[in-house]
């Protein structure tokens, strides 16, 4: 079962964004996506996580079609997503905003009365348990009661994928999630990357830093002002006359 965009199309007041772009992800593997800034690479995240509807064309997870679902109905089947600028909440602590990530699970129930159902207390129990577990596989441990506001950026982007990882999804969507880190910082993501996949999560990652596409892709997509332009695997992608005119030649790979 994958994430399938079938001929996606997207107009904002006049001005198309998206024009008949196809892409699929699947379970175990990352599918990357590039193109130069304007290509539509976030226009199509928003449309596969239900955040912008399309004008044309079609979304799918396995035959379930999902192209007038909004943002919760995809959390609910399988579909996580981080965004360019960390969302989060400032004055909360981090290990409260990876719970937070729970709300779409729980029903809005998060947390129950200090006076519970034996259900709740064991569900609270669980949630505690796994947000731990998150916090340590993502390196959050040590800032855990940190306000959000006061850990570095690095360490932002890492919990929005913790936060996104609390909906135990079969797919997550990752929108330049490397931006502004140093080659260390990379690494790091590199590695909670191949984490995922061997999970069996699919990731379609949206990045400009085509050395960190190299390493963790097995296919990529290239878009070029809303449209497709080229796809294959990054050996392929790197040697394309035409993306390396319009993207790779301006870009750091």
């Amino acid at each position: 079962m994958s994430i399938v965009a079938e001929k996606v199309s997207v107009e904002f007041g006049g001005l198309r964004a998206l024009e008949d772009v196809s892409i699929a992800v699947r379970p175990g593997r990352v599918e990357a996506l590039i193109g130069p800034n304007g290509a539509g690479k976030s226009t199509l995240l928003n449309v596969l996580s239900g955040f912008v509807k399309p004008t044309g064309g079609k979304v799918y997870v396995g035959d379930l079609d999902l192209t007038r679902a909004g943002s919760h109905q995809r959390a609910l089947n399988g579909i996580a997503r981080s965004f360019q600028t960390p969302r989060f909440v400032p004055h909360m602590s981090v290990e409260e905003n990876v719970l937070i990530g729970f709300f779409p699970r729980v029903g809005g129930r998060l947390l129950p009365p200090v006076v519970g159902t034996r259900r709740h207390r064991h569900e609270e129990e669980a949630i505690r348990d796994r947000t731990r577990a998150l916090l340590e596989e993502f390196e959050l441990t040590e800032v855990a009661d940190t306000p959000a506001a006061d850990v570095p950026l690095w360490r932002l982007r890492m919990l929005e994928i913790a936060r996104a990882m609390a909906l135990d999804p079969q797919y997550i969507l990752l929108d330049e999630p490397a931006a502004g880190f140093d080659e260390q910082e990379r690494d790091l993501l590199s590695r909670q990357i191949a984490r995922l996949t061997e999970a069996g999560v699919g990731v379609l990652l949206v990045e400009h830093n085509f050395g960190l596409i190299k390493s963790v892709s097995s296919h990529v997509t290239v878009l070029a002002q809303g449209k497709f332009l080229a796809d294959g695997d990054p050996a392929e992608i790197d040697s394309h006359p035409e993306v390396v005119e319009v993207y790779l030649g301006k870009e750091e790979h």
